[in-house]
Parts: structure tokens; sequence; C-alpha cells
């Protein structure tokens, strides 16, 4: 099943229309799982600290899985190059996208 890297944006975009609530009941009657949501660990534990309890219970229905970034580690390095780089990307994004380019199993 192919994982789907997801920011703080796109997280309360979907909740704000109620699709994680839906797709939390939908896969609980469904033959083949959601595509399983993948966010960073600063994108889970700054940007979406307001909405913590329902992120767990998220994780805990296995519709998201948090991908926590050691600080020194190549993707920690990348995100910081790409903040360099790019002036107008906030940290989650560059984590999310420094992890994709890093750690990501498709790659």
């Amino acid at each position: 099943m192919t994982a789907v890297a997801i920011d703080a944006d796109a997280v309360n975009c979907i909740r704000s229309f109620g699709l994680l609530a839906a797709a939390e009941q939908a896969s609980k009657h469904l033959e083949a799982p959601l595509p399983l949501l993948v966010c960073t660990g600063y994108v889970a534990h700054h940007e979406l600290n307001p909405i913590a309890q329902e992120m767990a219970a998220w994780q805990r229905n296995g519709l998201m899985r948090v991908e926590i970034v050691p600080s020194r580690s190549p993707t920690s390095n990348r995100r910081r190059e790409l903040k360099q780089k790019h002036r107008g990307i906030d940290k989650g994004e560059a984590e999310m996208l420094a992890w994709i380019l890093e750690c990501s199993p498709a790659t």
C-alpha cells in the first residue's frame, strides 16, 4: 500500500471537511485498508499539537503514522538546507520534504 505524506495544512483542510473522521469510520468496514497518512514529528507534535488527541486516535486506528526526524541526522541536515535555500518554507514543510527525499520507503 502506498503511504501519503501529509503536512499540517493538509491535515487541517481535510479535517475541516470531516474527511478524516469519515475515513476512520469507513476503514472499519473496508476489505482493503485506506492509504496510510504519514507526517513528521515536528508537524505532529508542534503544528498539530492542538489536535493531539485526534492524532493519537488516528495513529491507534492505523490511519496515520508519525515519523520522527532525529536532530543531527542526514534528514535534519537536509531540512536545514531546504530552509536556507527556500526562505518561504516553514519548518514543518521543510522537514516533511526532507523526510520524503531522505527516508521515504519509495526512495
